[in-house]
């Protein structure tokens, strides 16, 4: 077997990254579609579907038996019912995020989500358009005029959604870089030390930003996390506390970064590596939008979600006893071809469907529009910039790679 590949933008990612598969787990379809007829959930977490260890994300739950679940409708089932698949699993984010929305389940994550829905909304997507995001875009584009050649996606994919969501947390770009360091040494599957010093850190550096905005309100995220009021389950209303302001901005950093960027590292190298499509994209930009959905629905930069089961239940004739933990692979699922016909093209001109990039039910992803945004902007302004940008021809052809994280390899462009 071949070793894994070194891709990141930091050593915090390269890190967390190199026990993902990447460049050894590269087409996840046939191992998939071996599997379609003899069921949609299959026991074993999914990495032991491709012969790797289990994902040790979650704190607490060590050798709790582990099914795979791998068509469209018995994953949005599990999604949907979340009375009979918990979200508690991920309780071990508290310790070094606070208390958040991906840990909890209803009514108290409907209550919590209602505080930050209204800033991720469809209809205020425009004012994150022109406050934050293509300002920053701008930014990480220019110095890319200087250049003949550069690897896309570690000179843009990996930094716009970053800085996308610091500007809007109202983090400067010069400390962008080491936040985003410490978000991902925070994740419960890193050494616990790194872990534990990671999160002292980025407490360290939010909590004077927090207190900041409670004494001075200002316009960006935080302040409306800390001016908001949540209402209890008796009814009453409190403001959060800075445990809950935390946990709000660790999930919106960790999701608001990695996920968006692969996603349109993935959606470059889907549109670049065709040149007819390419040339298609160019000449009606209408188009942008179905590449990006189809890249969403073909190779979802995460490849599964996970549950708790809370009572003994059966999905597709396999029994599911209560304690077991569910990977829900939605990178399976949106190739299902019983949904979609040739399901393993890539083919943005197919009849539009909903997909399970986002998930679905209560856990449908929040910042699931300026994740859209993102990706639509990037592509739109790299051709505006480069016309005649394509992939560079003289280094090793890339490919999408990894088995719960999807990136791809590089994105190597020929810039003019």
């Amino acid at each position: 077997m071949e070793p894994a590949l070194d891709i990141g933008v930091n050593e915090a990612e390269r890190m967390r990254n190199r026990r993902n598969g990447l460049g050894v787990m590269n087409d996840l379809a046939d191992v998939f579609d071996g599997l379609r007829a003899s069921g949609d959930v299959h026991e074993g977490g999914l990495p032991t579907l491709f012969g790797q260890p289990d994902f040790d994300y979650f704190v607490g739950f060590e050798g709790a038996p582990r099914f795979t679940v791998i068509g469209h409708d018995s994953a949005q089932y599990v999604f949907r019912q979340h009375e009979l698949f918990s979200s508690e699993l991920y309780a071990g984010t508290a310790a070094n995020w606070g208390p958040n929305l991906l840990m909890m389940d209803e009514p108290e994550h409907a209550r919590y989500r209602a505080l930050a829905q209204p800033a991720f909304a469809l209809r205020t997507m425009e004012s994150w358009q022109d406050r934050w995001l293509l300002p920053t875009l701008e930014r990480l584009v220019e110095p890319l005029a200087d250049l003949d050649r550069c690897d896309l996606y570690m000179a843009l994919c990996a930094r716009f959604p970053a800085h996308t969501i610091g500007a809007a947390l109202g983090i400067s770009e010069e400390e962008t870089a080491q936040v985003h360091d410490w978000i991902i040494r925070t994740a419960t599957n890193m050494p616990k030390e790194e872990s534990e010093a990671a999160s002292a850190g980025l407490v360290g550096f939010l909590s004077p930003i927090i207190e900041d905005r409670r004494m001075s309100p200002g316009d960006d995220l935080i302040s409306l996390l800390v001016t908001s009021e949540l209402t209890d389950e008796d009814g009453s209303t409190h403001r959060l506390d800075d445990a809950e302001v935390m946990g709000f901005c660790g999930l919106l950093l960790i999701a608001g970064t990695g996920t968006s960027y692969r996603a349109t590292g993935i959606l470059m190298l889907s549109v670049l590596s065709r040149p007819d499509l390419l040339a298609q994209v160019k000449a009606d930009r209408s188009l942008v939008n179905r590449c990006v959905e189809e890249v969403l629905r073909w190779e979802p930069p995460l490849t599964s979600f996970s549950r708790l089961v809370t009572e003994d239940t059966v999905i597709d004739g396999v029994d599911l006893p209560k304690g077991a933990l569910v990977d829900v692979g939605v990178g399976a699922a949106n190739r299902d071809p019983r949904r979609w016909e040739h399901p393993n093209d890539y083919d943005p001109f197919r009849e539009p469907k909903s997909h399970l990039g986002f998930g679905r039910g209560p856990h449908f992803c929040m910042g699931n529009q300026l994740a859209r945004m993102e990706m639509r902007s990037s592509l739109n302004l790299i051709l505006d910039r480069f016309p005649d940008i394509a992939l560079d021809p003289s280094v090793e052809a890339p490919y999408v790679t990894g088995t719960f994280f999807r990136m791809p390899t590089s994105v190597p462009v020929a810039l003019r």
